[in-house]
């Protein structure tokens, strides 16, 4: 509480700095009234001016931002010294009005502090590695490993959500057991500062006893290491012991093959980060490899996995809104229309002002902000209370009220409930209520430009979909962070194009597609090479941090093959162009390429089409939904009954774009980008009017998928 008093002071100290730049203008001592539900501060701006008559502009960098404001007959002033407050920014006279600025202290601050909250959760995964080393120094191993027979013989009679909680618990146990899991959890937990920086920007990080020039010194104890290779070797030595006497021949598989720590020269741990698409979900894992004198790998070994959860939406398991103190807003307030209107719930359940936003933006609505129902919502509450509001709000509040509706019991108790939803704290000030996202800083830098958001959308409802150099050209004006958001993600995504995977491989290839320009494309596209050592900085850079990012995957080439022999022919490509090596190769391009890429190294282009689907459902929402096959399987109903027949569809391209870097004789890297666009002259309609082929193609495959024949 003490703290809370603070902010309100310097909360004041603010507005008052801020009324002071205003004071002796006459023209700010009007009357006006704001409704904006979730709007740019460029507009809101443009809206106050005009009933002023006062010009007000907004810098660049800042004049996109969103805010909820709401207030009737308020003092022109207090609303624009309100709105500085709010989000830390200034005001300075300018050519006859005024211009909101953000300063260059204010701009360092909120970095830093974006910085701290990217940080909060390695440090938390951190703090789990070392309990865990803890838990491991102080258990008896002999104990554990009863306790784990103990629970399988439990789990062998169980059934369901117990035997799935069995078997977690096993699986915590074992970690006791395996040396590698505490030798990287003490890797982890030993991270610097700016290592942790470095793996939330590049995804990943590579040590090792002996570092190349692109890896970093291995710190930890010789102890530490000569543990994990003497317990490691002692284990596949078991593992070979339990094949010959289970299968009884000696197995030739060189995972199985004899290790003496003597021949291990060097040792290497990865550690990397995974995160979900549009989900504030994240982990981080380490993987060990031993290698020989002559560089090779011995064997691998897989270390600890950490999981750090929800990064910015909702609250984190060990914290809560702080309390506060009760206000005129707690006392029982007439349910006005427009507040029952904003609590309205449609057949799923789900609350109307918000669906119906989303709705809107997805249809193309001119200016349907996503996040609109949630401004209507919070105005609503204010209204009932008869206060003003003012309220940040993110891309990261998409999922805000998607399907609870808040308790309706007071004012105060609705805005308990949608701020904790947002992750917000909120106080009365005067006759104002203020709402103030707890991470903003992070929030704000994940949030998509407008701009950008709506003309790829509107790109994507005219066409149908997006192509390849549309998507790579949206991907190189975001951030990471912004790629990863909820409504850039699903623009994307639905319209079957390529963008995330772990490590961010397939965002950087389409930045390097963007980067090259469309003379590079059209060379790619005719089936020319372009040399590393041709591009401009900037691409090779790019080019660089794909190789860095990505893992070959021959399966992205040529699936899933459902029967096509287009997937089956790509596959075998991919095979024969990118090789197909086995476990024990190499693949650490840290390793291969210590230096990064030579002048000399190429990248080049094979592209494939194949037939996909586009749906449209209810509403008018189109979505892709993959290859023409690949879509029957995953929408099938449990009958086997295809959905589509109810659906309006347009037959689709698919294309498959496998680009081949070429780094030195026998190093070669793989990446697959997609893309769909309606087929040419498509259009949508019902079942029937789909090719006749088409259609026999369906009624062939789901034949296979009732079990009527073929294969």
């Amino acid at each position: 509480m003490q703290g809370r008093r603070w902010l309100c002071v310097a909360a004041a100290l603010l507005v008052s700095g801020a009324w002071a730049q205003f004071e002796g203008d006459s023209r700010l001592d009007e009357a006006i009234s704001v409704r904006a539900e979730a709007e740019s501060v460029r507009d809101v701006l443009k809206g106050v001016s005009d009933q002023l008559g006062v010009r007000l502009v907004v810098s660049k960098p800042i004049e996109g931002d969103l805010v909820i404001l709401y207030c009737k007959d308020r003092p022109a002033r207090e609303v624009l010294s309100i709105i500085a407050e709010h989000f830390g920014w200034t005001w300075k006279q300018e050519d006859g009005g005024y211009r909101l600025y953000q300063t260059a202290s204010s701009r360092r601050d909120e970095e830093k502090q974006r910085e701290a909250i990217i940080l909060r959760k390695y440090l938390k995964m951190q703090e789990a590695a070392r309990k865990r080393i803890k838990q491991a120094e102080e258990s008896d191993l002999a104990a554990v490993e009863a306790q784990i027979a103990d629970l399988e013989e439990q789990s062998s009679e169980a059934a369901g959500s117990v035997r799935s909680q069995i078997s977690n618990k096993i699986q915590q146990l074992r970690t006791l057991l395996r040396p590698s899991v505490s030798v990287s959890d003490k890797l982890i937990a030993g991270l610097s500062r700016d290592q942790l920086l470095e793996l939330d920007r590049r995804s990943r990080l590579v040590f090792a006893q002996h570092p190349t020039p692109s890896q970093y010194q291995l710190l930890l104890s010789r102890n530490d290491v000569r543990e994990v290779v003497a317990l490691t070797a002692t284990l596949r030595e078991k593992e070979r012991t339990e094949y010959e006497e289970r299968i009884g021949r000696t197995p030739t598989l060189w995972h199985y093959r004899r290790i003496s720590p003597d021949d291990v020269a060097n040792v290497r741990f990865e550690v990397s980060v995974s995160m979900s698409s549009g989900q504030p979900y994240a982990s981080v894992s380490c993987n060990i490899a031993l290698l020989d004198r002559e560089g090779r790998i011995l064997t691998t070994e897989r270390g600890g996995s950490l999981s750090y959860g929800q990064l910015t939406s909702g609250w984190q398991t060990d914290e809560k809104p702080e309390s506060r103190e009760r206000n005129r807003l707690d006392q029982a307030a007439f349910l006005t229309e427009d507040l029952k209107n904003a609590l309205a719930k449609d057949e799923y359940g789900r609350l109307t002002v918000v669906s119906e936003g989303r709705i809107a933006f997805r249809r193309g609505e001119p200016k349907a902000e996503p996040l609109r129902g949630l401004g209507k919502l919070l105005i609503a509450v204010a209204d009932a209370g008869g206060v003003s509001l003012v309220s940040d709000i993110y891309d990261s509040h998409y999922w805000v009220s998607r399907s609870t509706a808040p308790d309706a019991a007071t004012p105060g108790t609705l805005l308990d409930a949608l701020s904790e939803q947002m992750r917000a704290d909120w106080q009365m000030d005067g006759d104002w209520v203020k709402v103030r996202t707890r991470d903003w800083p992070l929030c704000r830098y994940e949030t998509a430009p407008r701009d950008l958001l709506f003309s790829t959308r509107d790109q994507r409802l005219k066409q149908t979909g997006l192509t390849l150099d549309q998507t790579a050209a949206v991907a190189a004006r975001v951030n990471d962070h912004q790629a990863r958001g909820p409504l850039l993600f699903l623009l994307v995504a639905l319209s079957g194009s390529s963008w995330l995977e772990r490590g961010g491989g397939n965002l950087y290839m389409l930045r390097l597609w963007d980067a090259i320009g469309p003379m590079g494309r059209k060379v790619l596209t005719e089936g020319g090479r372009l040399e590393y050592g041709r591009l401009t900085p900037s691409a090779q850079s790019l080019f660089g941090e794909v190789l860095y990012r990505t893992r070959t995957y021959l399966y992205y080439a040529g699936y899933p093959a459902l029967g096509d022999p287009g997937e089956a022919q790509n596959l075998e490509w991919a095979k024969a162009t990118w090789g197909d090596p086995g476990p024990e190769t190499d693949t650490e391009i840290t390793q291969i390429l210590p230096n990064g890429p030579s002048a000399q190294s190429t990248v080049e282009l094979r592209r494939a089409d194949r037939q996909g689907l586009y749906l449209k459902y209810e509403g008018g929402a189109v979505t892709y939904r993959g290859t023409l096959m690949y879509a029957l399987d995953t929408s099938m109903s449990p009958d086997g009954r295809s959905p589509f027949e109810g659906l309006d569809h347009i037959l689709a391209v698919e294309s498959k774009h496998m680009f081949t870097f070429r780094l030195r004789p026998q190093v070669v890297r793989g990446v697959v980008l997609r893309s769909a666009t309606p087929a040419p002259g498509a259009r949508f309609g019902p079942y029937s009017a789909l090719p006749e082929e088409v259609r026999k193609r369906i009624a062939e495959f789901l034949d296979r998928y009732r079990g009527g024949g073929g294969t």
